[in-house]
Parts: structure tokens; sequence; C-alpha cells
């Protein structure tokens, strides 16, 4: 089975225990959504320092065999259509 960390602000993967505990139980599925609510809000240079770190985190995820999936939606959109167990 694989699991879902849902990354919500920031994009840090050494110090994360969600992203750590799903790993300890196999693959790993990363998501983020992109509020644009608050990305439309955001300077410049956060919105480009996000999509950059975006784009490491999807290279550093890729060497670990796991996914990253962005998407652009409202979060409390997402989540009622994200499957449940």
């Amino acid at each position: 089975m694989t699991s879902l960390v849902w990354l919500r602000r920031d994009v840090r993967l050494d110090d994360n225990p969600a992203l750590a505990a799903a790993a300890q139980k196999g693959a790993v599925c990363v998501l983020f959504v992109i509020d644009p609510g608050l990305f439309d809000r955001c300077s410049p240079r956060r919105r480009d320092l996000l999509l950059a770190g975006l784009a490491d985190l999807d290279g550093r995820l890729a060497e670990k065999g796991a996914d990253c999936e962005w998407n652009t939606a409202i979060p409390a959109w997402w989540s009622r259509r994200w499957p449940r167990p």
C-alpha cells in the first residue's frame, strides 16, 4: 500500500516526521497542493522560492524512488476528492 504525505506549507524532507513514518511503511506519494488563495497573495520572490523548492523536492524524492504530485486547488476541495481507505 502506498502512503500519502500531504505537505502543506513547506517542502522540507530531512526533518519531516510524517514523511519518515510513511517511508518506514513502504511506498510514499508526496502531495503538495498550491492554494491559489495563498499563492496569489505571495510576493513574486516567495512564489519563485516555492516553485524552486518544489522542483528540488521532486528531484530529491525521485532519487529515493518516491512520487511527488503537485496540484493547484483549494485544499478543502482536494481533500474531499482524495479517495479514503
